[in-house]
């Protein structure tokens, strides 16, 4: 409370006139010890001493009266003083000093009062009163003891001593009137204490200490309400890209889950309570079903079963992978070699893999992140579950994390009605339940159970109370109540010890903070000038103004910000007119002339991220007969790159045209013309797209792949792909990832976007006339250029020339035309243009033979690991895995088509999200000795859940 105190009176201290009644006594100690030391008097060090830890810790160390102790602690302070007084009383009934003995006596009584009552508590009044009081009591006795030095000629010291305790006086009688004036103070910063810093300090980069099983949910209930689904449909969809993008849950729940479960007040049958209960009633309905996931844990604790469980659900996802398959064979859209492979070893990994991750799912911390139906994901890089526990760590391991509302204010409103029950409200439960990530465990449910039983708890029997009776069953949303953050406020009200335990409440922008300063949730839209419709009339024009708190506003990104993570318009009614024009005076005016309309529609709609509608193709260039041994796997990289086109509504071109590089390129020594090399008959697919007219209003864009690459996850959209490689600021025409092996060429040219424009055009030109560059042996007889290069140890022909070309043209890239992205972000749960080649081969290819082996697997682990290929990864090639060769295990073997190989163990690892198995309930198996397999699958599991892996306890 002291603490508030000094945050309403901080304005009052700083005045100039006004010294701090500690320190300004402190400092007449200080001056009063240092005339006794130059007099010779010792206990002038005793004095000075006293003083100078007056000014330090606010305390008074005076020789005659010790009037005052402390402002840090209220009972600290007056127990101080009592003890003071008590010595000063005895010291003057021993001297026979009368006026010493009653000064401490008054001293003494003023403590003892202040710290019965301080300690006591009896109420937020008496506590008030007993600081104000003691405050004031003891800075008389200090003004008493300033005239008594003045008569003795002390003018100095007396002087200080009445200035400091008038403003003693005048502080407390403040300080009352803030505090009890206007109980709903702005609370101080909810910054983190220093040792907590300490303590929790982690790297924002670091992964998760527990891992997570999200799930991003919205509980709804428009009562038919068609504009308000207008806005739903917008928000639902934003939070599925959100969801799908990080591979989390998604779950929306329309139904009404309150209907008849409040009570009408005033004639005690069932009612409907507010719809924004119907979030409270969500978390209850998983809280209750938490202990089903418990038992399926501990079931599958059970090496033996849960072997069983994992056998099943792989037969189920490869029954399902074959029926995905199937209208894709009768369509001729795959090869009757894939159909034939698909049905002998159907997504064998995938399947696994999928069953596997479901559980280790089942075991993990069940997590859910509810948000309200009005707010978007503006900026969709940020993972939940690293900022679930960045958002903690000033609290530690918390259950519930929330949005702590600061200082938002609307005309004097701030965001808590609290009902009679409490009359005021605790200025650390002001929080907005706009977005709460919380934990399935016991504490987070016994908060939300309580939330819940506050739906009938009566509001303020004012003018109102007729709407508005009770907490949730209001017809004055945002008038009189807030329904569940209303009944959220009183819960925490009533446990004050749950915050910083259970729960973790985190302002909307928090730039100090060492953990989330990139985090920002749960900010608002809603400013402009705007009428709104209540109850069937049009309100004056007023603009909802949080200028004055702009840490709670959304910020738009820009290059210093990715933008916010979570925005909503709260506050913004549903139709009216928007936006209205200003006058002179910058006040907002009427505009009769505009129609009513759903107002609200439009601000979501402004958190969208803005982005031209597009029109994409994806190709494949190709001279198959001029390399025989693509044709082993050809037709498969082209099957699943025109699956990929068709499932996203994308246009698939598949250039084969041999002409394009019919005598196009020029010898460097014979000057010679020749055919190029089939590696630059992506730049020639490249040129002749460019040079086609696009579609009007459209972005048109090229994705043009390698055919020994692989479209490894269906779920990623091309217009995903582009917001997350482009970002929310630059606006590339072309995008690469990089080079690994950045000594060859500063990007990997095997996947490559360009969009349809002048820029995209001027620099596949100069890149197309790279290809007669010699390389460093123009004599090489099997390689003089990057346009006629067959080996490429020498050269990566069309690769090698786009770097030259980058190198002769750095402007490309320093004007932002170009942009080569990372393999890898965090920003984005996948790769892009990975490599897979686990393995170990000889070569044995015309123009290009080894006889020492080829370790890709050692050396990509050890000097590139980003650049490995991982399951979900966008797209994923096989570069320098062998067309034909031999492996290390068997080099006098028979040549195999390798690469082929791995393109088939890439097409098993494909992710589509069509797959949609759950883990099968079984009883309790019965394991015969014999059964080899199922043995072998036990082992195999036993390792996922072994010692090292994550606990069933759902509490965390």
């Amino acid at each position: 409370m002291i603490s508030s105190c000094f945050s309403a009176l901080n304005s009052f201290v700083r005045s100039p006139f006004v010294l701090s009644s500690v320190s300004g006594l402190g400092m007449v100690g200080t001056i009063d010890g240092i005339r006794r030391i130059s007099e010779g008097d010792l206990r002038g060090f005793h004095e000075m001493g006293g003083g100078l830890a007056s000014i330090y810790a606010g305390t008074t160390e005076g020789e005659e009266e010790r009037c005052f102790r402390g402002t840090a602690s209220v009972v600290g302070g007056t127990v101080a003083a009592a003890a003071s007084g008590l010595r000063n009383a005895y010291e003057g009934i021993h001297r026979q000093n009368i006026r010493k003995a009653l000064t401490g006596a008054v001293q003494f009584a003023a403590g003892a009062a202040g710290t019965v009552l301080a300690a006591s508590l009896p109420s937020k009044v008496v506590f008030v009163a007993a600081q104000a009081l003691t405050l004031a009591g003891l800075s008389g006795m200090i003004a008493c003891s300033g005239v008594q030095d003045v008569r003795k000629r002390q003018y100095l010291k007396g002087g200080a001593k009445i200035l400091t305790g008038l403003t003693g006086i005048a502080a407390s009688g403040w300080c009352a009137f803030k505090l009890l004036g206007q109980p709903d103070a702005i609370p101080e910063p909810l910054t983190m204490p220093q040792e907590h810093r300490e303590i929790h300090q982690q790297d924002s980069t670091s992964p998760s200490r527990k891992p997570k099983r999200i799930k991003l949910a919205m509980a709804y209930n428009n009562n038919g309400d068609v504009e308000r689904d207008k806005i739903s449909a917008l928000t639902v969809r934003d939070h599925r890209a959100y969801a799908n993008k990080w591979g989390i849950e998604h779950e929306v729940v329309t139904r009404d889950l309150v209907a008849g479960k409040c009570t009408n007040p005033f004639n005690g049958k069932p009612a409907n309570c507010v719809p924004h209960m119907n979030k409270i009633e969500y978390l209850r309905e998983q809280c209750a079903a938490r202990h089903l996931a418990q038992q399926r844990c501990d079931e599958l604790a059970n090496p033996q079963h849960a072997a069983l469980v994992q056998q099943q659900c792989v037969e189920a996802t490869q029954r399902q992978c074959i029926d995905l398959a199937q209208p894709q064979c009768a369509a001729g859209r795959l090869t009757p070699t894939q159909c034939a492979d698909v049905a002998r070893q159907p997504c064998t990994y995938v399947a696994e893999q999928h069953c596997a991750e479901l559980a280790k799912k089942t075991c993990a911390e069940p997590w859910i992140i509810i948000a309200d139906d009005d707010g978007v994901f503006p900026n969709k890089g940020i993972d939940p579950d690293k900022a679930i526990d960045r958002l903690r760590n000033g609290d530690g391991d918390t259950s519930v994390v929330m949005m702590h509302e600061g200082p938002i204010r609307v005309g004097g409103w701030l965001p808590h009605f609290p009902p009679p029950k409490h009359k005021t409200f605790d200025p650390r439960v002001a929080v907005n339940t706009g977005f709460i990530m919380m934990r399935v465990d016991e504490e987070a449910c016994d908060l939300i159970e309580e939330t819940w039983n506050h739906r009938n708890t009566p509001m303020d029997p004012g003018p109102n109370y007729e709407k508005c009776p009770t907490i949730a069953f209001c017809k004055t949303h945002g008038v009189t109540s807030l329904g569940d953050q209303t009944a959220m406020a009183v819960a925490l009200q009533d446990r004050l010890d749950r915050i910083g335990r259970t729960v973790t409440l985190v302002l909307p922008r928090d730039n100090s903070s060492p953990y989330r300063a990139d985090i920002a949730f749960n900010t608002l839209h809603r400013n402009g000038c705007h009428q709104e419709v209540v109850d069937g009339k049009l309100t004056p024009p007023f603009d909802i103004d949080d200028r004055d708190y702009p840490d709670g506003m959304m910020r738009r990104p820009s290059e210093e910000w990715n933008g916010d993570w979570y925005v909503q318009t709260a506050g913004f009614r549903l139709m009216g007119k928007y936006p209205l024009p200003r006058d002179e005076n910058g006040q907002c005016m009427e505009a009769p002339e505009q129609p009513i309309k759903n107002i609200r529609w439009e601000k979501v709609e402004e958190m969208m991220p803005s982005k031209p509608e597009r029109d994409f193709t994806f190709a494949i260039a190709e001279v198959r007969d001029e390399n025989p041994e693509e044709s082993q796997y050809g037709h498969l990289t082209l099957a699943n790159h025109r699956e990929y086109a068709e499932r996203h509504g994308a246009k698939f071109y598949y250039e084969t045209d041999k002409s394009l590089l019919k005598d196009q390129c020029e010898h460097p020594h014979t000057k010679e013309i020749q055919d190029c090399s089939p590696y630059f008959m992506k730049v020639r697919a490249a040129q002749k797209w460019l040079n086609k007219p696009g579609i009007p209003g459209k972005e048109s864009w090229l994705c043009i792949g390698d055919n020994d690459g692989v479209m490894g996850n269906m779920g990623i959209s091309p217009d995903q792909l582009l917001d997350d490689l482009r970002g929310p600021v630059d606006d590339p025409s072309i995008l690469v990832a990089k080079e690994l092996q950045e000594h060859l060429s500063p990007a990997n040219t095997g996947f490559i976007c360009m969009r349809k424009d002048e820029r995209s055009r001027k620099f596949v030109e100069e890149w197309w006339n790279q290809r007669n560059v010699p390389t460093v042996d123009p004599q090489h007889p099997t390689c003089p250029s990057h346009g006629l290069c067959k080996n490429q140890f020498l050269s990566l022909n069309d690769q090698s020339a786009f770097g030259i070309a980058l190198f002769q043209h750095p402007e490309v890239k320093e004007s932002g035309a170009l942009k080569i992205v990372p393999i890898r972000s965090s920003d984005r749960p996948y790769g892009v243009n990975t490599i897979y080649r686990p393995g170990c081969f000889f070569r044995d290819q015309a123009h290009w033979k080894s006889s020492q082996k080829i370790d890709y697997e050692k050396d990509d682990w050890e000097a590139n690991p980003e650049g490995v290929a991982q399951p979900g990864d966008y797209f994923t090639q096989a570069a320098g895995v062998p067309r034909v060769g031999r492996h290390c295990n068997d080099p006098e073997g028979t040549l195999r088509y390798i690469r082929k190989e791995y393109i088939m163990r890439m097409l098993s690892r494909v992710r589509r999200p069509d797959l949609h198995v759950r883990l099968p309930s079984l009883p309790p198996p019965t394991v015969q000795d014999n059964d080899r397999s199922l043995r072998r699958l036990v082992a195999k599991l036993s390792s996922i859940f072994s010692s090292k892996a994550p606990q069933c306890s759902l509490s965390g």
